[in-house]
């Protein structure tokens, strides 16, 4: 087994990689002794409190190996160079008591060649995360002296620890057991209300009185603040969560799951509903293949058997029935009223407007315009030609009729008045006699059409 695909699926929490002189090693947290009594080879022994802290780093490089070695059949020091060559697979280190919870707590150091060549099993247990039995291998002085320790006798204590080394046992149950509380990848385990409790206090600190803990998870907590979420990693060393790196601003997803009952106080999913029976729908299915105004073929049968049933019934074609004898309706035509709106039609120029006119109005028209053009030119010509005028031609000629007829007057001198005017509206000739006086004007020309009464 290749060192880099141990860890694929250990908790990271609990194993890390590590190198050692140079070596590659799966650090591997532990508890090798509890408090309590653990009936060895000496017999039900009692470890106290006080002797599991006396000295814990003197367990510090002793070697972690495989099973207790022995030689003629009696338990021996695995600090010998056979047992090096044979059985360790790697060294202790760390050695910490553990006061809150009375437990002497290392880090077995191992190299995952040995594990290989050793015994692979302890690689398949790390690999997946359970929990192997271990066992120490220590000298003691026995004391003599009778009690009990929540319900187990025992006759000695066992004090003045001299550690020799830590075996790991596949096939055993160590005297101090997994069930006592010891073994390897037993890590220190913090509640998961404890962990919240220091997260929370950390980011209120880091992060001021607007920050709060809204969710944790194995190895990072999301927090909020100002309404924006963030994610930040975190690590448990020495049963005691710790916020660690930098925050990333995230994005709040919620997720929807399946509506569930409570019945006699057990939840249950509630139960699908029912699908059509097979039949049924291989019946449309095949309802559809054969119909010829679908271009469905017989190559589609799979994609089409997974649709849903009413799925299969909208894709049936619509036949429209026609009654005999029945013409189809007539188009009926806009009515006169009604204007049709073509939006993306250029507007008529006038010249395209004049060409739908009778021929005898298209003459009318011109000759209006041009006699209008006429009468707007001298009405120009007699403002400018006054000396107290300031506009120009170019403005003058953008004014209405009106306007500029109005101006024409005030425009024209005294000693104009009595000449003819040179515009229509403007000041009349002075009468030259009684024939001017019977004169009758020309009627202007008009655009409008007379009609009889």
């Amino acid at each position: 087994m290749a060192f880099c695909s141990i860890l694929i699926n250990a908790d990271t929490r609990k194993v890390r990689e590590d190198t050692l002189d140079g070596k590659p090693y799966l650090v591997v947290p532990m508890v090798m002794l509890t408090e309590g009594v653990h009936n060895g080879s000496s017999g039900p022994l009692y470890y106290s409190p006080s002797e599991l802290r006396k000295v814990p780093q003197s367990w510090d490089s002793k070697p972690v190996v495989v099973n207790h070695p022995e030689k003629n059949g009696l338990g021996t020091s695995a600090c010998t160079k056979a047992v090096i060559e044979t059985q360790q697979v790697g060294v202790i280190l760390n050695t910490k008591y553990d006061k809150k919870s009375a437990k002497l707590r290392a880090e077995a150091w191992l190299d995952p060649e040995k594990l290989e060549l050793i015994d692979s099993r302890i690689l398949e247990a790390i690999n997946n995360n359970e929990i192997m039995e271990v066992s120490t291998g220590l000298f003691t002085d026995n004391i003599q002296s009778p009690g009990s320790f929540k319900g187990k006798k025992y006759s000695h204590v066992a004090m003045n620890f001299k550690p020799d080394h830590l075996a790991i046992l596949p096939d055993k149950v160590g005297s101090c057991s997994v069930a006592d509380g010891a073994g390897l990848m037993q890590a220190n385990e913090l509640s998961h209300d404890a962990i919240r409790d220091q997260l929370r206090r950390q980011v209120f600190d880091k992060y001021g009185e607007r920050a709060w803990l809204t969710e944790i998870f194995a190895t990072h907590a999301i927090y909020e603040r100002d309404g924006d979420y963030s994610k930040i990693d975190y690590a448990i060393k020495d049963e005691k969560a710790e916020l660690s790196g930098q925050s990333v601003e995230v994005e709040r997803v919620v997720e929807y799951r399946p509506i569930k009952d409570m019945v006699d106080n057990v939840t249950t999913e509630k139960e699908p509903e029912k699908m059509p029976k097979t039949k049924e729908k291989d019946e449309l299915v095949s309802a559809l293949i054969d119909n010829e105004s679908t271009a469905w073929t017989k190559g589609d049968r799979d994609f089409l058997a997974k649709k849903e049933i009413d799925e299969l019934t909208k894709m049936a074609p619509i036949e429209k029935v026609v009654t005999e004898n029945t013409e189809p309706p007539k188009a009926v035509p806009p009515k006169a009223t009604e204007a049709i709106v073509d939006n993306d039609a250029k507007p008529a120029t006038f010249e395209e407007l004049l060409q739908h006119a009778p021929p005898e109005m298209q003459a009318v028209i011109r000759n209006g315009i041009a006699v209008n053009t006429a009468n707007r030119q001298a009405m120009v010509d007699v403002i400018v030609a006054n000396k107290r005028n300031a506009m120009k031609a170019e403005h003058l000629a953008t004014l209405d009729d009106d306007t500029l007829a109005a101006m024409a007057v005030l425009a024209t001198n005294e000693a104009d008045e009595k000449k003819p005017s040179k515009w229509i509206g403007g000041a009349p000739a002075a009468p030259t006699g009684n024939a001017a006086s019977d004169a009758i004007p020309l009627e202007m020309p008009s655009t409008r059409k007379k009609v009889s009464a």
